[in-house]
């Protein structure tokens, strides 16, 4: 499902936004997808915090949050 949302926004970008839009897009779709893949490893028990400190659950959510943001900050630049 979050694969698709990230795609239809990559599309988006493509197709609507300039230059600097579409790099931004980019940025922040890659990030959410690490921090997305990173979270279901935790919740699909493929991951132990105590294995991985450095990335908590929290911040990983926290992070997810900031990146939905600010594509919305973006498509909302675009105007779609």
């Amino acid at each position: 499902m979050f694969k698709k949302f990230l795609g239809k926004n990559l599309e988006v970008a493509e197709k609507s936004g300039n230059e600097t839009q579409q790099v931004d897009m980019v940025g922040v779709v890659a990030v959410l997808s690490q921090h997305v893949g990173e979270l279901s490893d935790f919740m699909g028990g493929k991951r132990k915090f105590k294995d991985h400190a450095h990335h908590n659950p929290k911040d990983l959510a926290d992070a997810v949050i900031d990146g939905v943001v600010a594509i919305t900050q973006i498509r909302r630049e675009i105007g779609r």
